[in-house]
């Protein structure tokens, strides 16, 4: 790694293995020294620099300076500045202050300039640099400054590729189906990631359904998020799973989930119920027919009560509440029951029955009659004399004035 090659101050051409060379910031042709000599008292000047490692951090896209005092420590001798190179990441800048905003350049002895250095980061981690100050110093020639630098953010993106929508399948209405895993991570990072989980619905209670709201991501890590499917009605629903954390990249990861859901059909029997004359008779409701509900398929759900809509007849009650769902073989059964009321002629309707995406119809017909007999309330045969011959014969009528037919179980007998 870079931070570990070379030190404070490096002869010139020590370059960290890693480094990527780029264009040299006011590089001049090649000078000639004009100072010689060596040792302390040497000419040329005396290069010195108030810091030999610049280290910044700050978020992606921002950017943080830094400050470096170059001084020419000779008493006596000027230092003459050749060339300012720059290797390794593109994310530091350099401007020096006047007279080497232009070079070559001469600082002046006991003089000084500042070289501001500038952190930019467009990628997250470590970001290094190297700047390296050549000079006619007889002692040192070239100087280095390692420029240390990290970018700070976190990166959302799933590991597993997904081509959406991601099915879950198809299963029956109510019946959870196999769950799915999806695994987001943060990386490349240099913090946690905390993140919101969700996945619409457009149906109550929720097709889509995950193990957890939110969730803190590791940094560079991972974390597993499990997905399940339970169809709330026939046919193929589809959600939008989302995660969202404010990431500085890859934020949100989002696709479209679907699953199917199936149903069987709902059989009723009997399918018609025609009562005929139905008489007024005060007896209030009676059971008159017993519906039973079957399915070929998956049970069939009933949201709650009698799976039936029918019009506002006050005359038909429907005993007992149903299950909440109808099951293959036994079904389920309820009575239909009917009190005819004060309400005569024919009365007409559809039960409607639902269970799960299947409705049946039932149509339903009576006819209200009520049963009057009118007879004469007396008979007067006149007087009886005993021994004398009995009256002519007199004619007693019976008859029905209302709307029912009325049977005669038996003659009509005599009371005396």
């Amino acid at each position: 790694m870079m931070r570990s090659l070379c030190l404070v101050a490096l002869v010139a051409g020590c370059m960290p293995e890693t480094s990527t060379p780029n264009a040299a910031r006011h590089v001049a042709p090649a000078v000639v020294c004009t100072s010689t000599g060596s040792g302390a008292s040497a000419t040329g000047g005396d290069i010195n620099l108030s810091e030999t490692v610049v280290t910044r951090s700050t978020p992606v896209m921002g950017m943080v300076t830094a400050t470096v005092t170059l001084q020419n420590a000779h008493p006596t001798e000027p230092l003459e500045i050749q060339a300012f190179t720059q290797t390794g990441s593109n994310a530091w800048s350099m401007t020096a202050s006047t007279p080497c905003d232009v070079l070559p350049c001469t600082i002046a002895p006991m003089g000084m300039i500042l070289l501001t250095f500038n952190f930019a980061p467009m990628a997250i981690g470590e970001l290094d640099g190297l700047m390296t100050i050549g000079s006619c110093d007889p002692d040192e020639g070239a100087a280095v400054i390692m420029l240390e630098g990290t970018g700070l953010g976190t990166t959302l993106g799933l590991s597993t590729p997904v081509n959406p929508p991601v099915s879950f399948g198809s299963g029956p209405i109510g019946t959870a189906l196999t769950p799915q895993t999806f695994t987001v991570y943060n990386m490349p990072a240099t913090q946690p990631l905390g993140v919101s989980i969700m996945v619409t619905n457009t149906t109550a209670p929720p097709t889509f359904t995950v193990n957890m709201a939110g969730a803190t991501i590791p940094t560079n890590g991972t974390q597993d998020i499990v997905v399940t499917c339970t169809p709330r009605i026939a046919g193929t629903v589809t959600g939008t799973f989302i995660v969202t954390g404010m990431a500085t990249f890859g934020d949100p990861v989002q696709f479209q989930v679907e699953c199917t859901g199936t149903s069987g059909t709902l059989s009723v029997v009997p399918s018609t119920i025609a009562l005929g004359d139905a008489r007024i008779d005060n007896g209030g409701f009676r059971v008159v027919e017993t519906v039973l509900l079957n399915t070929n398929g998956p049970p069939l759900t009933i949201a709650a009560g009698h799976p039936v809509e029918q019009p506002a007849i006050p005359h038909i009650a429907l005993t007992p509440a149903m299950p909440q769902s109808i099951v293959m073989g036994p079904g389920s059964s309820f009575n239909v029951s009917f009190d005819p009321g004060t309400v005569e002629g024919p009365v007409s309707t559809m039960i409607n029955l639902s269970a799960g995406s299947e409705m049946v119809s039932i149509p339903f017909s009576a006819n209200v009659v009520r049963a009057v007999l009118d007879a004469p309330a007396n008979v007067n045969f006149g007087s009886l004399c005993v021994g004398k011959p009995l009256p002519p014969p007199q004619e007693l009528r019976i008859k029905s004035t209302g709307t029912a037919t009325i049977h005669m179980a038996q003659r009509p007998e005599l009371e005396m």
